[in-house]
Order: structure tokens, then sequence, then C-alpha cells
């Protein structure tokens, strides 16, 4: 019977060898590629990760002991111009978000948006350090409106889906901290005197609110495929995808 021969022949040691080495010559490359992108992509993915979490909370801990009067902690030397010191720290943040924003564009570009609102709220939240209250009421409004739909929409384009990961997909002690937070946030205050105890208050509360809006931007970093990288089929670039 042809069947009969064809499973003779399927079972023959030599046909098992040759079809176990053509599976190979065709796998092995692929998986082999597989792994070594995924190595790559991660290692991107660290270096981005590291830089954002660094400049980010450099930034905000700075604006807030420049705003304390703690000139060294701010970046500064003792009896240096504050307005100096300000400008060095606003400068270092445009660097470090432009520098941030080539690599997101290059390898993460659906990131783009999330990471344009999240670097635009910090830097207005170091302008906030102008010393003139009426300067400050265009920024202290879209930090609120930023703030209050829990960073889901853009900061610079209201009612428009941001693309980033949501608050409640933070693990549970962040979240319980992020409403206790937003929950003591005086508006208000922020149109103050920078020297008043309540601007300086409201400012630190403001500026711990905003490092939890980054967890946000490096979860959904770390849960998206990196552009031009073999991925395979995976979990990990299903949830990715289904985010997008």
């Amino acid at each position: 019977m042809p069947l009969a021969r064809l499973g003779s022949l399927l079972r023959h040691p030599l046909t098992i060898s040759l079809i176990a080495a053509a599976f190979a010559a065709l796998l092995l490359p692929q998986f082999t590629r597989q792994w070594q992108d995924r190595q790559k992509e991660q290692e991107i993915k660290q270096r981005l990760l590291e830089q954002i979490s660094v400049a980010s909370t450099t930034a905000v801990r700075q604006g807030i002991s420049l705003v304390n009067g703690q000139v060294r902690a701010a970046g500064g030397e003792q009896g240096e111009d504050p307005a100096a010191i300000y400008a060095v720290l606003r400068n270092s943040w445009q660097i470090d978000r432009a520098s941030a924003r080539s690599t997101i564009i290059t390898y993460f570009p659906e990131v783009d948006a999330c990471w344009y609102s999240y670097e635009r709220v910090i830097a207005d939240f170091l302008g906030l350090v102008d010393r003139s209250p009426t300067s400050r009421r265009a920024r202290i409004t879209m930090i609120r409106n930023y703030v209050s739909a829990d960073f889901a929409e853009s900061y610079v384009e209201p009612g428009v889906a941001e693309g980033c990961a949501s608050i409640d997909e933070l693990p549970e002690n962040v979240r319980t901290r992020y409403r206790e937070l937003k929950a003591a946030m005086r508006w208000p205050a922020l149109t103050f005197s920078t020297e008043h105890p309540r601007f300086r208050g409201v400012y630190a509360v403001l500026g711990e609110l905003l490092l939890i809006g980054k967890e946000r931007v490096i979860l959904t970093i770390v849960e998206t495929p990196a552009k031009n990288f073999d991925h395979g089929i995976s979990l990990f670039s299903v949830r990715a995808g289904a985010r997008r």
C-alpha cells in the first residue's frame, strides 16, 4: 500500500535525520535572530528607562530644592543667583528630554505622544519657579487639567487620549499614594510668591505626583516592542499590540 510505504519511509532513521536537519536549518537562524534582537531591545530599553528616570527625578528634585532655597541641592553654588541656577536646570531638562525623545521616536514611535506630554509638563513644572504669579497662571491651568485627568489626556490637547499606561495599571501602593497626593493638592497656592510656605508645600506635592506619572511612561515603554526588531509570536508582542 502506498500509505504503508510512506509511513515506513517517514519512520526511516535517514528520513528523520533529513527532516530534523531541514528544520534546524530553517528554524535555528530564526530563533537565534529573535534572541539576539530581544537582547539588543532590552539593552536599548534599559538605557532609555534609566535616562528617563534619572533625568526626570533630578529635574523635579532640583526644582523643589531651588524653591526651598537649597542652592547646592538645586545644582548651584552658594551665593549664586537663583535665576542662573533655574536657567541651567531648565536647559539640562531640555537637553535630556530631547535625547530621550530621539530614542523613543526611533524605537518606540507609539510612545511619542505619551512622552511629549510628560516632557512638557515637567518643563512647565520647572517654569512655576518664575517669580511672577501672573506668568504662572497658564502653566498652572494646563498642569491642573493634566493631573485632574489622571494623565490620561494629552497635555497640549486636553480631551485627546495620551496613549500611556493608565494609573490603574500601577501597583496598589503607588495608586494609593497617588490618590493621597492628589487630594492634598491646593492649586491656588501655586499662584503665591515662590517664597511663601504654602507655595513650597504644594509645589513639592505636585513634584511627587508628576514622578508617579513618570512610572506610567516607564511601564508603557516596558510593554511596547521596539521597532524593527524580530519578536516572533509571544505574549509580549500580543499585549503591546493590544495597547496600540
